[in-house]
């Protein structure tokens, strides 16, 4: 497997530590999007361009949408927004259809750009990003070494307008209640340990769990440890697994079971902001949804528990996207809201929405830290991370191979060792038929 592997993957990006740097930066076929941004009334030669995204950003992006519109009378942007769940086979059945309806999208990282790309769907955008950076227009420091990744096979085909950032979320009530003060970091083993402490009952009687972790990631520790899901050795990404199913087991964390039984993209929040979860694995994304929500819950944010021998501050993050779409009429004006959306002006909107975007200085973090306002959020800014996805193309596919076989391992239907010779295989299959078609 080993050397089958090693050949097929002829073009493998080694990916360096990263963490944000901010210093040197100066001051589906049937499924109906909804549209945010109501219409208004402009010229008749004014240029119309439609941007989709995912629902759970409509908040935040309608500000900037709104923001760039009042400065532009040539040309009006509409958001649409599809569903959180199914937004990758949405987006991508609308722009099959290559008849302009997208002039710009958002995808949820590298590794689902590059299939749009390979498919067609999405524009090359080399040529404005490296005159813009000539011009001094774009200054990639604004960006830290997350900007590296950008590059597929030499061309830039997306542009970043938020970064993510795995963190620990607390209820500090419940801690102070069970006589507990979060440590300044935890390992993953002090991490489960806390989760049994903190698990008892609610005044109704009901089940407070130690924590929630939803499966989203399923190689998350690996990724704390820089092992990727191409590696020749994937003892990290087994042993993430291994980890990941003894919470499930353990009665401190709600079971894969009970999730199976829920909409995990909201019931992590509903469970936490009615109090019957201390803890929960999530992302930065996460301080938004609590603020929008107006949430009575006394909530902080703490480091990502880690792996032994791993330094305190590392976690897994990644940029989410937005690209200018092949069929668009009006690519022209699509770079100019791409270029808003996703550089100062952009990234100020969304900080004062308690969102992380991917351009900062310290006048940005000043605004994001504001807008959070609260304990422990500077971690996302200090904070090291491991990019969540590596540029090469096949790894949407075997991030889908090893989420399948995760679950079928978390559910019972296979033993970890049948998880991994199946991944194995698959990964093997990929690569191979890649390597077959170049």
């Amino acid at each position: 497997m080993k050397k089958k592997i090693q050949h097929c993957i002829f073009n493998i990006i080694l990916i360096p530590f990263l963490t944000m740097n901010i210093a040197a930066c100066g001051s589906i076929e049937g499924e109906v999007a909804d549209t945010v941004v109501a219409e208004d009334t402009r010229d008749a030669g004014t240029v119309s361009l439609n941007y989709y995204t995912w629902s759970d950003e409509a908040v935040y992006i309608s500000d900037a949408v709104t923001a760039f519109n009042a400065l532009h009378n040539n040309i009006k942007v509409t958001l649409h927004t599809l569903p959180n769940n199914n937004y990758n086979t949405a987006i991508s059945t609308l722009l099959s259809h290559q008849d302009g309806t997208v002039d710009i999208c958002a995808t949820k990282g590298m590794a689902d750009l590059i299939s749009m790309y390979q498919d067609g769907l999405i524009l090359n955008i080399t040529d404005k990003v490296k005159e813009s950076l000539r011009s001094g227009d774009m200054d990639p420091a604004c960006y830290g070494t997350l900007f590296n990744d950008l590059i597929y096979e030499g061309e830039y085909i997306g542009l970043p307008t938020r970064t993510t950032c795995w963190a620990l979320y607390y209820n500090k009530d419940l801690f102070e209640q069970a006589g507990i003060t979060m440590p300044e970091s935890l390992t993953w083993a002090e991490y489960e340990n806390l989760a049994e402490q903190l698990t008892g009952k609610d005044a109704f009687g009901r089940k407070i769990y130690g924590s929630i972790f939803i499966e989203w990631i399923p190689n998350l520790i690996a990724l704390q440890q820089g092992s990727y899901l191409t590696d020749d050795d994937l003892s990290m990404a087994r042993e993430s697994l291994r980890i990941l199913q003894s919470f499930y087991q353990d009665g401190a964390h709600v079971s894969y079971n009970e999730l199976l039984e829920h909409d995990t993209s909201t019931y992590v929040y509903e469970l936490f902001e009615n109090g019957r979860t201390a803890m929960a694995i999530q992302g930065e994304w996460m301080v938004n949804i609590l603020k929008d929500d107006r949430t009575d819950v006394n909530w902080a944010v703490a480091p990502l528990p880690v792996p032994d021998g791993v330094n305190a501050d590392t976690t897994t993050g990644q940029y989410q996207l937005a690209s200018i779409t092949s069929s668009s009429k009006h690519p022209e004006e699509a770079w100019e809201f791409l270029s808003f959306l996703t550089g100062g002006a952009g990234a100020s909107v969304l900080a004062q929405n308690a969102i992380i975007p991917a351009y900062n200085n310290d006048d940005i973090a000043q605004e994001y830290g504001r807008a959070a306002g609260a304990e422990g959020t500077d971690y996302f800014f200090r904070a090291q991370k491991y990019p969540e996805q590596i540029p090469i193309a096949g790894y949407r596919e075997t991030i889908d191979s090893f989420s399948t076989n995760a679950k079928l391992y978390f559910s019972g239907q296979y033993s970890l060792d049948q998880a991994m010779e199946m991944f194995n295989e698959e990964r093997e299959g990929i690569f191979c038929d890649m390597d077959g078609d170049s």
